[in-house]
Parts: C-alpha cells; sequence; structure tokens
C-alpha cells in the first residue's frame, strides 16, 4: 500500500515556537516536508530552531511562501483543518479512517493548519478540497496548533505502519 507522506502546511503562523514544535512533531511520526505561509515573526527563527530540539532538519529546509496559493500549487490535494463552526458548502470530515483512504488516492498531498489565533479563514478552505475536524471533546474544541499537527501526524504514521497480513 502507498506510503502517505503529506506536506504539512502552516498559514500565517504567529508564534516562532509553535512553528519549532510542530517540527519536533512532524519528526516524531516520519514526517519532513514543511511548508509555512507568510509567518509573523519571519523567517528563518532561531525560537523556531531552539523549540524544535532534533528536527532542526524540517526547520533548515522548510519551504516559505508569501500566499497560500503559492503553497499549495503543486498539490493535488488539499486538506484543511479546522474545529470551528463554519457556513461554507464544503465537504466536511472527521474520520481517520476516510482520510486515509482519501489520501492514499493523490500524489502530492498538503494539509492546511491555520494561525494560532483564529485559525483557517473562510478563503483559506475555500482553496482545499475538503475539511478535516479532528473529534474532541464538546467543551473545548480549540487545539493548540503543534498538538492538531501531532494528532494529524501520529494518524497517518499509523497509517503507514500497518502490516497487512
Amino acid at each position: 500500500m502507498k506510503k502517505i507522506n503529506s506536506t504539512i502546511i502552516l498559514v500565517r503562523p504567529q508564534l516562532s515556537e509553535n512553528i519549532g514544535m510542530t517540527a519536533r512533531a512532524m519528526d516524531n511520526f516520519g514526517f519532513s516536508k514543511l511548508s509555512i505561509v507568510s509567518p509573523r515573526d519571519g523567517w528563518p527563527s532561531k525560537k523556531a530552531e531552539r523549540s524544535a530540539k532534533n528536527a532542526n532538519k524540517i526547520i533548515n529546509k522548510a519551504k516559505i511562501y508569501d500566499s497560500l496559493d503559492d503553497a499549495i500549487s503543486k498539490h493535488d490535494l488539499v486538506i484543511a483543518t479546522s474545529n470551528r463552526k463554519r457556513f461554507l458548502t464544503k465537504k466536511t470530515y472527521n474520520n481517520f479512517n476516510i482520510l486515509k483512504n482519501k489520501i492514499r488516492n493523490f500524489k502530492n498531498t498538503a494539509i492546511l493548519f491555520g494561525p494560532e489565533n483564529s485559525g483557517l479563514s473562510n478563503q483559506d478552505i475555500r482553496l482545499a478540497n475538503f475539511l478535516f475536524t479532528i473529534p474532541t471533546y464538546k467543551t473545548n474544541k480549540s487545539l493548540n496548533l503543534s498538538h492538531a499537527v501531532s494528532v494529524m501526524s501520529y494518524e497517518l504514521f499509523q497509517a503507514n505502519n500497518i502490516s497487512f497480513k
């Protein structure tokens, strides 16, 4: 079965430390392709390098873009993530098995994560093929940026490491 190797795209991240912790989470689960759209704190960032710990190779190879359109231009499947209620006509999933099966059908996939204070904008989400929501308990749906990337990376790592008999 085809291995999942999605690009993680951080859209307008605000804190360099979250970029570093995102790289660390990606590295924990075998992912290495990081793109960053308009980081608020600028780039490169020593804070991101320090918080990445041993994942500096991901930080150093991160691709920086001025626009989301440019960042997703080479991807044939783009998945937006959000837990905010949206009033868009965009197909939404919250089942990781469905997500994994959809990703396997494409060559170059990207998963979008929005800024820490507001998440992806409706315009960002319109550029995606569909929206994915990480299931959470009803009283607190907001995840820290690096935690959301950790959950997604873990689930995809699991899919890559299933042995079929």
